[in-house]
């Protein structure tokens, strides 16, 4: 019964996933992209022409060469596809791990919180790292789990699958502890808090050293995990709107799942047949609660609120059992009042999924009309376009162009006829009075005063002309595409 019941979780869940669409996102055409030129320099020795690790947020020869493989069978859809199947995967995963954890129906609430939310729906949708690391987290921790009786599967699989998700993407090294203690915890109550605390040292020694092996084979990772997850500067957000975004991608999910804890953590357990002494039922409350609110603390630290609406969903697969338990135990009571209740958070769980999944996925314009009238234009192996988030036309005409043609709005360095360096916004300038660039594309977005600025210097310098011009609309508001083209490069 409860099998068919994840069954239509999981359709649930693919459902709400395809509904959404849009062209390449920049982290996707980025990552994508990264991984076909991965795949050339080891097929045929092609240069990357990129130095991918000292930015990335995770190994560029993993889930970028997996996605572009995917790319290369069936374009985006098919890389977007691939983290469907991962997050599909992973919810299913949730479900094993709380069956075992709790039971049968706690598991499948959990299971539908966790699939109907926000961060499940987006990275479900998106070819990023997040998908293919969360699979791999929950991997582990079922792992863990599901052979608690039994050391030797746990300490000789588990450890090198969470390296592979550290290295998947560098944020997955925040769930680590929690793996650890869920599967400890799990062994602490089939075996005894002996046997509990030696695998938890001994798992997190093999990580630790499995990590250290995997940098020292690939030193040149070390510099993109220090810059983007260990050290990472300070944003410009404040605390309370990393929080209120925290709030509106899995506020309800999280205050379920906290009446979850106080009630799991009563006397007498809310889950039929569950034996788990006290101790180890409040131990576990405790690291699933507070693992779901690890990436909104850690984020209000930093100040920052980039890719908060993926992270959050790491932590909400640690707390959804929670969640679980208070559905479950609500339904139990048998009273219409409290089905009624149930009734309304499911759907408001579901309804806050749906309507924050696709403003996620309007928050960038759709560039195929751009990147159409842009494959009219380009030349191989010459030209020059300076495109705002250029990684998206660069990933979708990489058949007709090479990524040096490709220049973006947030650094460049340009020296003039008379020998002089010049940088920012003076070198901008004197490339377009120059002619330099066959193609200049603006959207207004991110760099929106410089394309104010570049617009300018277009239009007076007598050498270019603007030949497509359309308004848009995402989550930020109205703006505009434009490009550019020099005269006489037809």
């Amino acid at each position: 019964m409860t099998g068919a019941a994840l069954v239509g979780v999981l359709v649930l869940q693919a459902a709400l996933t395809l509904r959404l669409s849009n062209s390449a996102f920049q982290d996707e055409a980025t990552y994508v992209f990264a991984g076909h030129r991965v795949l050339a320099l080891w097929l045929h020795g092609t240069p990357t022409y990129d130095d991918y690790p000292s930015y990335f947020s995770g190994a560029p020869f993993l889930y970028p060469v997996a996605a572009a493989v995917a790319d290369g069978v069936g374009g985006l859809e098919a890389a977007r596809a691939l983290s469907l199947i991962c997050a599909l995967v992973t919810t299913a995963l949730l479900y094993l791990v709380a069956r075992r954890l709790f039971d049968p129906a706690v598991a499948v609430a959990a299971a539908f919180v966790f699939a109907v939310s926000e961060p499940t729906l987006v990275i479900g949708r998106l070819a990023t790292y997040d998908a293919a690391a969360l699979l791999l987290v929950a991997l582990a921790v079922w792992i863990g789990v599901r052979w608690s009786t039994s050391s030797l599967p746990t300490l000789a699989v588990m450890p090198p699958v969470l390296v592979l998700a550290i290295f998947t993407k560098y944020a997955a090294l925040l769930y680590v502890p929690a793996a650890i203690a869920v599967t400890a915890i799990a062994v602490a109550r089939d075996r005894g808090r002996r046997p509990a605390l030696i695998h938890a040292a001994t798992v997190t020694g093999l990580v630790a050293a499995l990590s250290a092996a995997f940098l020292a084979a690939a030193p040149q990772l070390w510099d993109g995990m220090f810059s983007t997850t260990l050290h990472r500067s300070p944003g410009g957000d404040t605390r309370w709107e990393v929080a209120s975004d925290a709030a509106a991608f899995v506020g309800l999910a999280m205050l379920i799942a906290g009446a979850g804890a106080v009630l799991y953590c009563r006397t007498n357990s809310p889950v039929p047949l569950d034996t788990t002494p006290r101790f180890l039922r409040i131990l576990l409350a405790a690291v699933l609660l507070a693992t779901g609110l690890a990436a909104p603390v850690n984020q209000m630290v930093a100040q920052t609120a980039v890719s908060l609406h993926k992270h959050v969903g790491f932590g909400l697969w640690f707390a959804a059992p929670l969640a679980g338990v208070v559905l479950m135990g609500l339904l139990r009571t048998r009273s219409w009042w409290w089905v009624g209740i149930v009734a309304a958070l499911c759907i408001g769980l579901v309804w806050n999924g749906m309507t924050q999944s696709v403003h996620k996925f309007h928050d960038w314009p759709d560039s195929a009309e751009v990147v159409s009238t842009l494959r009219t234009m380009v030349r191989p192996d010459s030209g020059r376009y300076l495109v705002e988030e250029h990684e998206v036309p660069r990933y979708y005409l990489r058949d007709v162009t090479e990524p040096y043609q490709w220049i973006g709005t947030q650094y460049f360095e340009y020296s003039d006829p008379q020998g002089a360096t010049l940088s920012g916004l003076p070198a901008y300038e004197a490339a377009i009075r120059d002619g330099y660039f066959d193609a200049v594309v603006l959207r207004y977005g991110p760099t929106g005063d410089l394309d104010v600025r570049l617009a300018e210097q277009l239009s007076a310098s007598g050498r270019y002309d603007l030949v497509l011009q359309r308004p848009y609309e995402t989550g930020f508001g109205a703006a505009q595409w434009q490009i550019w083209q020099r005269m006489g490069s037809r």
